[in-house]
């Protein structure tokens, strides 16, 4: 498991919490690169940000791994 410090983990948290329909422009980079290092797949290329629909099971992906790792954290467990 990456170790994050404490402001690391609130950072992923908050833009976690700004996506909804869509990834905000402003964080599709910090989202894709945290995916990467938390999943270890450090050369994954970023797929596409303009609604290529074959790239949304990947930002899906990605989110999951993102908030599976903060629910783990947390002694959760993501249903």
């Amino acid at each position: 498991m990456v170790n994050y410090t404490e402001a690391e983990i609130e950072e992923m948290k908050r833009n976690i919490s700004r996506v909804g329909r869509g990834i905000p422009p402003d964080i599709t980079h910090y989202i894709w690169n945290k995916y990467r290092e938390i999943s270890g797949n450090t050369k994954e290329p970023m797929p596409c940000t303009r609604g290529c629909p074959t790239a949304a099971g990947l930002w899906d992906k990605a989110l999951m791994t993102i908030a599976r790792y903060l629910d783990k954290l947390e002694g959760n467990e993501i249903v």
